[in-house]
């Protein structure tokens, strides 16, 4: 059975999208069919008019039917709610203006109905229905490309997580912060009060993830600034400075600059090379329970998380325009004590035009990149292309649909393409929500008879469901037996009739 079918078949994962990858485990998969086709709505401007520039690389988030994205209106750094169905601005709050280029994702307290954004030199809440200020947790050190993680099992003591920057030095530390109500004898703190933190060493990008009570965390380097990054696992429920369950240096001389995922017994981390090749970097997998390395094999160089999907599969996004390497994605077979690589975008569809031996422009597919966090959906691998230029800041105008079961040099690979956005896209209820260079983009849930994707069922759906049957696109099968033929044009008419949710 392929990915897409083994995801459509375990059925859905939650329907928010409350943190960059998903979920506490940041483990981005999404069992929904996902068809980056056209647009629903655009979201240019807030809810007064000002235009919006949305935070080029920075992830979205949702909770119910509203979307939360991060971008500047009106000169200032704000928080936007958006309606998931009608891309209606609801409101935006002023939150803390990124530093250092950050493109922080912000994530969702589901359980005290907040969004939490890491950025500059606070924890900021913001009511999720409001946009007012909830609490606001200073930090020592600036908050930089880090997306909070929060614990939904602890209640009524559910903490926050996120880690502060020390790029250049080796005193980054991890914060527990309090997120619930005060209550005298079960939880005596206030909303955004510090409980504890914890060295960790060196931090950029250091995304925490969570999973049954322990927090995970993958630094640059160990405190005493050794060349190798370490991953750790903290107790969450702690009320005050714990030592790490376990702290696991990486094999290779190499720091991790993103986020960790946990999954099966598993916990997943991907470092960062400042030179070599596309395999310069490490893709590793720890024992989550005690930290024991299970393998470790050569990746292209990230921050992105790593996605582990059914079927024993790792995807990873990495790389960047020169340096030795270019973006590509990746992936990998988990053979138990070991992995294997199974193919490289870039590599597999590398064409030496000009016959120099070196990867240049337009030979080969422009997907993925070291920012770019993708999703595994019931039809495909949907993930962005760093935009043209050194910058972190740009937004994606490429948005992949893939076919990882196909080889990238296969036709096959490339299942949609849509032009105009592509930064690390949220997935909910089928909806997808990704940043573009013109604002923020939806895509709704494909509705079998809407073939145009405009809202409304009419004869023009029959001509456009034609031209995509004869276009070989895997919208017409219909009736998802693999193949195309006339059944296809009676599941059509079935579904028409039926009309959409």
């Amino acid at each position: 059975m392929t990915v897409c079918g083994m995801l459509a078949a375990a059925g859905a994962r939650a329907q928010d999208w409350t943190h960059l990858a998903g979920n506490p485990q940041r483990v981005s998969v999404a069992a929904a069919a996902v068809v980056p086709d056209t647009p629903r709505w655009v979201v240019t401007s807030d809810e007064l008019g000002r235009p919006v520039t949305f935070y080029g690389q920075s992830g979205v988030v949702t909770l119910g039917q509203r979307v939360y994205a991060r971008g500047v209106s009106g000169g200032v750094s704000r928080l936007l709610a958006v309606s998931r169905t009608t891309g209606v601005v609801v409101w935006s709050a002023p939150v803390p203006a990124p530093v250092l280029e950050s493109w922080a994702a912000p994530t969702v307290d589901a359980g005290n109905a907040a969004v939490l954004v890491a950025d500059g030199p606070a924890l900021t809440a913001i009511d999720a229905a409001t946009g007012g200020q909830r609490w606001q947790a200073p930090m020592p050190r600036p908050l930089v490309s880090v997306s909070p993680v929060v614990t939904g099992d602890l209640h009524p003591r559910d903490r926050a997580f996120v880690v502060d920057y020390d790029g250049v030095g080796v005193g980054g530390r991890l914060h527990c912060i309090n997120v619930d109500p005060f209550d005298a004898a079960l939880n005596p703190h206030q909303p955004g009060d510090e409980l504890w933190s914890a060295p960790v060493g060196g931090t950029s990008g250091s995304t925490a993830a969570y999973a049954a009570g322990v927090v995970y965390v993958a630094s640059a380097s160990d405190p005493a600034g050794s060349s190798a990054g370490v991953v750790y696992a903290f107790p969450a429920g702690s009320t005050s400075s714990p030592d790490p369950l376990w702290a696991t240096p990486n094999t290779e001389p190499l720091g991790f600059f993103g986020g960790v995922a946990v999954e099966g017994g598993g916990v997943y981390a991907a470092s960062y090379a400042f030179s070599g090749g596309i395999d310069a970097a490490n893709l590793v997998k720890l024992d989550a329970a005690t930290g024991a390395p299970l393998w470790s094999v050569p990746c292209n160089r990230t921050s992105s998380i790593p996605v582990p999907l059914p079927g024993g599969l790792v995807a990873l996004s990495g790389g960047l325009r020169g340096f030795g390497t270019v973006p590509s994605v990746q992936v990998f077979r988990d053979e138990g004590p070991s992995a294997a690589r199974l193919w490289d975008s870039a590599l597999g569809s590398w064409h030496d035009d000009n016959l120099n031996g070196q990867m240049d422009p337009g030979e080969y597919l422009l997907v993925g990149g070291w920012t770019q966090q993708p999703v595994m959906t019931a039809s495909g691998l949907l993930i962005g292309a760093l935009p043209a230029g050194p910058s972190t800041t740009g937004a994606p105008a490429d948005l992949y649909l893939l076919d990882i079961d196909q080889h990238p040099s296969s036709p096959a690979f490339v299942m949609a393409h849509f032009v105009g956005a592509g930064a690390s896209p949220a997935v909910a209820d089928g909806w997808a929500f990704t940043v573009g260079p013109a604002g923020l983009y939806a895509f709704a849930p494909p509705c079998g008879p809407d073939c145009n994707a405009d809202g409304s069922l009419n004869l023009a759906d029959f001509g456009c469901f034609q031209t995509r049957f004869a276009l070989g696109e895997p919208y017409a099968d219909c009736n998802g037996d693999g193949v195309r033929n006339l059944a296809d044009f009676g599941c059509f008419q079935t579904l028409f009739a039926l009309g959409c949710p």
